[in-house]
């Protein structure tokens, strides 16, 4: 386009003078694209009744792209809307049904709402449609949908709607159009007094239209709806039939969406009073949910007030053939069921190919009383996978190291032995227990730790740390590790004990000449630099 010729048209676009409307209605026949297009454009941009109608009756003629050179006219045509929705000319109306319906047209929803409750249904029918179309959008945006050409706020849209919606509903008697009480319930929300009070009353002239919206539709508003309900307070029965019956993908997908792994009191007060889900009615169409939602519907299950039977009948279907998720879930739904079946149900989690089952499974063992639950414990306890030791151990508290250390002195030797060897086989923590006590300045936890030391065959494993007690300040502490070195390697050792050869004690001495012969070294006792035990250094 020439730049004369955009001049032009920016001229008469802008123009207060009602003729340039005139001048560019008759440039909408012109044969030039450019003409053509350039008419369209201004015309949409004038604030002109005449001009944007003659562009509606052009509507079906335009092509995709002269199409979007009408979008700027959204929000700027609603008199020549209004006035095409009412017209006798079928093709201008059809042609404002189309350009509504394209540009979300939300101005003109007090208009559909009158035309839907005319007695004609010839012109009835179309509106009710659009109307329904138009909100379904404005629901959508309202749920956090996103619509790049809309910037007004989808609220206030609607309020505005709701307004001529809330008069329509009241007219129902008169009217008896469903499809403005769903469009209605669709916008209205969980605090309108008039929703409510329609689905308290049974004998509401609209009580079935209601019903049958949130039974039926699948409007993101209505779905929203519901889950708002059902997290507010007290829910009418009506409602929880509902939640109850519906099994439609958009509802369940919603229902599923919901916060269940920490839902609010009032959420699991109204759960608990469903008492099933049309969707999970046969325990195996659990499975065909995506992983994620498998979680979620054991979750939905466990807080509902479904009988246990079903719940257990559900997780042990999700526990065979379920996705890892599903099977988590299932799991925490057995953490609060006791029973025979429960126990059987975490018995097989046990033996789930994933350590996180197995590790959720065995978090439940030691308080179910399971025959055999305790020898499971010791030997999870040493599984490869550390979150499966670690849930073990949670339920071998009371067999720990730390434990079998406060309680070692009031136990007789083979107690002693027995409970040090399942502490070794549970706690991977013995090892930086013993080297803390062998280190404490406590004479008396010095020599319990090479005790158990001695008792439980550890000596290897702390064998550095033994050698560091050839030179504790206690004759009987230096003797006991220099005793406990017999089964301990290495040059550091065998020179350690050589040197303790010469220690001042003479028990010492003996007790390392006795560990280097054990590991096939000859030693003899240092002669007149040994010196036997004086008063101050027995016990």
């Amino acid at each position: 386009m020439s730049t004369a010729l955009k001049t032009t048209f920016a001229t008469l676009a802008k123009s207060r003078n009602e003729a340039a409307t005139e001048v560019l209605m008759r440039g909408l026949d012109s044969k030039e694209p450019v003409v053509f297009e350039g008419c369209l454009s201004a015309l949409v941009a004038r604030r002109s009744k005449p001009g944007h109608l003659a562009v509606l009756r052009r509507w079906h003629e335009l092509t995709p792209r002269q199409l979007e050179l009408l979008r700027p006219g959204r929000g700027r045509m609603g008199g020549a809307l209004r006035a095409a929705l009412m017209d006798n000319d079928q093709r201008l109306v059809n042609n404002a049904y189309e350009f509504a319906l394209a540009f979300s047209e939300f101005d003109v929803l007090p208009t559909l709402v009158n035309i839907a409750e005319q007695k004609n249904f010839r012109k009835a029918e179309p509106a009710l449609m659009l109307t329904g179309q138009l909100v379904s959008h404005l629901s959508h945006l309202m749920c956090g949908g996103r619509d790049a050409h809309e910037r007004r706020d989808p609220n206030v849209i609607a309020r505005a709607a709701l307004e001529s919606l809330e008069r329509s509903v009241e007219r129902y008697r008169t009217h008896k159009r469903d499809g403005i009480v769903e469009a209605f319930v669709s916008l209205a929300g969980p605090h309108s007094s008039l929703l409510m009070q329609m689905i308290d009353a049974p004998h509401h002239p609209c009580y079935g239209a209601v019903m049958h919206a949130l039974t039926e539709s699948e409007s993101p508003g209505i779905v929203h709806l519901i889950g708002d309900l059902l997290h507010g307070g007290d829910v009418p029965a009506s409602v929880l039939g509902v939640v109850s019956h519906r099994e439609d993908e958009a509802f369940v997908n919603a229902l599923l969406s919901l916060e269940l792994e920490t839902p609010s009191a009032t959420l699991r007060k109204n759960l608990s009073r469903v008492q099933s889900f049309a969707f999970l009615e046969r325990s195996d169409e659990i499975l065909e949910l995506e992983p994620k939602q498998q979680a979620a519907a054991m979750r939905l299950l466990t807080h509902s007030g479904v009988d246990q039977a079903h719940k257990l009948l559900t997780a042990e279907t999700l526990l065979t053939d379920g996705a890892l998720e599903g099977r988590l879930a299932a799991c925490r739904l057995l953490a609060g069921t006791a029973g025979d079946q429960a126990n059987r149900l975490v018995l097989q989690a046990v033996q789930d190919e994933h350590p996180e089952v197995q590790a959720a499974a065995a978090r439940q063992l030691r308080d179910r009383h399971i025959p055999g639950a305790m020898s499971k414990l010791v030997e999870l306890a040493k599984s490869e996978h550390p979150e499966v030791a670690a849930a073990a151990r949670e339920g071998l508290t009371e067999f720990n190291f730390e434990n079998f250390l406060l309680r070692y002195d009031g136990l007789d030797e083979g107690t002693r032995e027995t409970a040090g060897k399942l502490a070794v086989e549970i706690d991977p923590e013995v090892e930086t227990h013993l080297r803390r006590d062998l280190e404490s300045p406590s004479r008396h936890a010095r020599l319990r730790a090479l005790e158990i030391v001695e008792l439980l065959d550890l000596a290897p494993k702390v064998a550095d740390a033994l050698v560091e007690r050839l030179t504790d300040n206690d004759h009987l502490v230096r003797s006991a590790a220099a005793e406990a070195l017999r089964v301990c390697t290495g040059n550091d050792v065998r020179d350690a004990l050589l040197a303790s050869l010469g220690d001042r004690a003479v028990s010492v001495q003996r007790a390392a000449q006795a560990s280097l012969a054990v590991l096939g070294v000859e030693a003899e006792i240092a002669g007149t630099q040994a010196i036997v035990e004086t008063e101050e250094d027995l016990p």
